[in-house]
């Protein structure tokens, strides 16, 4: 952390994750969620898209395998949105993963 906070924008990352290798390594995976604005545009970057809007997903191709990447709202109490309403984010990604 950069700062004394919980905000995930004050993160330094020290160690990039290889999001190639792991997503390989989950055939069946078919989205992938990110809760803060780092963690989306580092996501973003790796793969070249367009960065969503909270509640919307944008698709990525990895090797012959179309994923979408959500980007949902903190899950945190200091974000300043309604336990229901973010729950109704959420809700909409496991429709579309049957869960």
């Amino acid at each position: 952390r950069t700062k004394d906070n919980a905000s995930d924008k004050d993160l330094e990352i020290v160690e990039e994750t290889d999001l190639d290798a792991m997503l390989r390594s989950l055939p069946c995976c078919e989205a992938v969620i990110t809760a803060g604005q780092l963690a989306t545009d580092v996501f973003c970057n790796h793969y070249g898209i367009k960065g969503p809007k909270v509640g919307e997903y944008a698709e990525f191709t990895l090797d012959d395998r179309v994923i979408r990447l959500y980007r949902m709202p903190s899950s945190s109490r200091a974000y300043p949105m309604k336990t229901e309403r973010k729950a109704e984010f959420y809700n909409i990604v496991f429709k579309y993963l049957r869960l």
